[in-house]
């Protein structure tokens, strides 16, 4: 299974406007010497930018506001989404200074940007899961668990290819009953990589 996706909840206010939070950056330096001059979201897949894919989607889950944490390129990509007459859709979070996943979405958390549940997109993946759905599923979840913070969407692949990088390597504990995770971590080791 690879993790694509997450639903999640920040506070009990409600927010007509759906909005989605997209982590620009991979924090490793896997797409090296490539990333150095041009951003990870305007990667050309099959000569379409990668944020276009994520923008078609989110906007086909009716997601209205979009936000673009970055660490770097930030004059690109707002070149970019200007070009595209996409400002009033997607605002860019830079700060050089994030180091981690994480840590962008504790400053987004500070900012006040999002009140409640939102669509979190990480990593530098392409999907055709059903976002609406995922998003009825998670509002359920909430209904029926006062503690449901997070709903996690994970597409299983099959490894035949040899797909999966070093960067890849996770333990996924999953019950496929009731749904639920109940150990996620990775295996992957920063300090065997040598770059």
């Amino acid at each position: 299974y690879i993790s694509i996706i997450y639903i999640m909840s920040s506070g009990e206010t409600y927010e007509a406007t759906r909005k989605a939070v997209i982590i620009g950056n991979t924090f490793t330096r896997l797409l090296d010497p490539i990333t150095l001059d041009l951003p990870p979201l305007l990667l050309p897949i099959c000569g379409i930018p990668l944020i276009e894919y994520y923008i078609d989607a989110l906007v086909s889950s009716n997601v209205k506001e979009i936000i673009i944490c970055i660490k770097d390129h930030y004059e690109e990509l707002k070149a970019y989404i200007a070009s595209c007459n996409k400002t009033h859709l997607i605002k860019i979070f830079f700060n050089p200074n994030f180091t981690s996943e994480g840590d962008c979405l504790r400053k987004v958390e500070s900012a006040k940007l999002i009140k409640n549940d939102f669509i979190l997109i990480r990593g530098l993946l392409i999907t055709n899961i059903d976002l609406e759905k995922a998003y009825t599923i998670h509002l359920s979840n909430k209904k029926h668990d006062k503690n449901c913070i997070m709903t996690s969407l994970f597409k299983k692949y099959k490894n035949e290819a040899n797909w999966k990088t070093d960067y890849d390597d996770s333990v996924i504990i999953y019950n496929k009953t009731t749904h639920k995770i109940y150990q996620y971590e990775t295996t992957f080791d920063k300090s065997s990589i040598k770059f």
